[in-house]
Parts: C-alpha cells; structure tokens; sequence
C-alpha cells in the first residue's frame, strides 16, 4: 500500500511539471495568436486607410483634370467668340467702306451728268445765237457770209454779240462783260406775283448759260426789285438799287431772274417813298456779294461741296463771273463767305451760303 502511494505520489509530482509546462504553452500559442490577429487586423486597417487615401488622390486628381478641362473649354470658345466679334467687325468696315465707295460714285455720276447737262446747254444757246448772227452759224459769228466748216470755238474766246436792245423797255440799257447775256421786256401779265404785277411800271427777264453779271437801267424813278429763277414760286430779292448822272435808275445783278421797276425811291437815297402793301423792304446792299480778301483764305484739305443751286462761278470772292457751276468740287480754300474750287479744269471762286459741305471745310 505503502508502495503505491509513494508511486502514486511520484506520478503526481513528474505530471504536475509537465502540465503546467503545456498549459504555459498553450497560453503563449494562445497568446501569439492574439497578437497575431491582432497585427493582421492592425494591417488590414492599414490597407484599408492607404486605398482610401489612394481613392482620396485619384478623386482630387480627376477633379483637377475636369476643371482644366473646363478652363481649357471656357478659354476656346472666349477666343471663338473673340474671333467672330472680330469677324463681324471686320465685316461691318468692310459694308461701310463699300457704302463710303458707292456714295462717292453716285456723287461723281451725278456730277458728270451735271457738268454734261451744262454743256449741252451752253452748246444749244450758243448754235442758236451764231445763228442769229449775219452770216448764219456756219461763219462762227464773223461777219463772212461764205460757207465753211470750222470746229465749235470755245465761247470763252467768242466775241460778245451784239445785243438787240429794240427787244427792252423805252429807255432802258443792259450792260455787261458776261458773254452770251440775253434779255427781253415782260408784260405785267407774265409776272406771277400779284402783288408785284399790280405795282409794277416795267420789267426785263436777264438770262444766259454762262451766268448774269450785268447793270441793269430803267429810264424812270423808282426802286428796282428781282425775281430770283432760283426759286419756285420766284424769290423777292430787293436790289440795291441808284440814280446815274443821266437821271435812270439801275442796279447791279448777279444771277438770273425779272428785273421790276417798282414805285418809290431808289434803295440809295435816304428817304425812300413808302413802298406797296405786302412787300418786302428792300435791303441796305447785297447779302451775299462780299469782297472778302482772298489773302485771308484758309487753305483745305479734305473738303467737297456741292451745290444747292446753279451758282456763279467767280474769278474772285464777289468777282467777275466766269462760268456756271453745278454739282460738286473739292474746295482747296475759303474765305468766310467763299470757297475756291477746281471746276471743269478752272480755278474760280463760289458762294458759301449756297452749297452744303463734306468733311473738313470749317
């Protein structure tokens, strides 16, 4: 018994060490497990954490590719629509230089009509007065009465025909420098004014092509009135009108229209009698026939003007009167009451009342 309770003791002893010993193995297996587990969840989180910072990244950067695109995109159509702005405007110019070019070539179309019409009608009335002339048209208004053919001279070098003055009132005179002048006596019945008609004691229609420059005398006391042809109905323009030596009274004209004696004193006097109702008064002198110094002209550079009327065209301001002019010319100058422009090859000078203006003409 004895016996096997000591074995039984020893049995104990040897497996109390060994127990113990597996037990203390088990824990740190258990324990290594643990930490194990521990370090691969530890690393899954890791992972986790560098994939989404790894998303994070390609997000931003897919964010920075969208918004330079769309900066790129924003940037193309600016300078599209840049482009087209400039398109447009270049375009624009380009109409407006072409309406620029057009309006220049329908006033130079209408200058050489102009100027042709002149012409012919200047070509008219001077067949018509050679004519007239002893010796018929064919001598060129010499006194020749043989037949030859010669090319038409340029009536600036043609001589003045004589004027048949049996055709003006009792009395009165015409006289002028200006070639091809013509007049003749009006009945009071061809005066259209019935004012003027009823107070009227003579009148005489002055024309010509080439303009009218003359003194224009009644034989008789009164004041002289002109109806301008410049203007329909006809224009009442008083004259400034004086008495000469040999007692008629006369004024100087500048344009064409019916010279009309009329009663009262003569615009020079300085008690004139009191004129008929619904008259105009008569002026102190002529408005538009200032002498300015051509000294004092301004010289122009770009400055077109075009007439609004047949005007005179004038060898000086307020000069002797060399031509018609019509249409419009380049102004290389002006006083404060005329321009001086290149007509038909002449140089000459024309009233700044009567023409508007295009560019620098100030």
């Amino acid at each position: 018994m004895a016996q096997q309770t000591a074995e039984a003791a020893g049995t104990q002893t040897a497996q109390a060490p060994a127990a113990q010993t597996a037990n203390a193995n088990a824990t740190v297996a258990q324990q290594t497990a643990e930490a194990a587990g521990t370090q691969t969840a530890e690393a899954q989180e890791t992972s986790t954490a560098a994939q989404q910072t790894a998303n994070a990244n390609a997000t931003r950067a897919q964010q920075t590719a969208n918004a330079n695109a769309t900066k790129a995109q924003q940037t193309a159509d600016a300078n599209a629509t840049r482009a087209q702005q400039t398109a447009e405007a270049q375009g624009t110019i380009n109409a407006e230089l072409q309406q620029t070019l057009d309006a220049q070539a329908t006033i130079a179309r209408a200058t050489a009509n102009a100027q042709a019409t002149i012409a012919q009608a200047t070509a008219n009335f001077l067949a018509t007065q050679r004519a007239l002339q002893p010796g018929g048209g064919d001598s060129g208004g010499g006194g020749s009465s043989g037949r030859r053919e010669a090319a038409t001279p340029d009536p600036a070098n043609q001589p003045i025909p004589t004027q048949d003055h049996s055709r003006l009132p009792a009395g009165a005179e015409i006289e002028s420098d200006t070639d091809w002048i013509a007049f003749s006596e009006v009945s009071g019945a061809a005066i259209s004014n019935p004012d003027v008609r009823a107070a009227a004691l003579s009148a005489i229609d002055v024309w010509g092509p080439l303009g009218v420059d003359a003194e224009v005398c009644f034989a008789g006391y009164g004041s002289l009135l002109l109806l301008d042809t410049a203007y329909s109905p006809r224009r009442l323009v008083w004259l400034t009108s004086y008495l000469r030596q040999d007692g008629k009274v006369c004024a100087q004209v500048n344009r064409a229209g019916t010279v009309v004696l009329m009663p009262g004193a003569p615009s020079a006097t300085l008690t004139p009698s009191p004129r008929p109702a619904g008259l105009p008064p008569p002026p102190t002198a002529n408005p538009y026939l200032i002498r300015d110094n051509p000294a004092t002209a301004r010289a122009l550079a770009n400055c077109m003007v075009t007439s609004i009327d047949i005007l005179n065209f004038r060898s000086s301001p307020a000069g002797g009167i060399q031509s018609w002019f019509a249409g419009n010319a380049m102004a290389s100058a002006r006083t404060t009451n005329w321009f001086k422009v290149t007509y038909l090859g002449n140089v000459g000078w024309i009233s700044a009342h009567f023409v508007t203006t295009t560019g620098d003409c100030a």
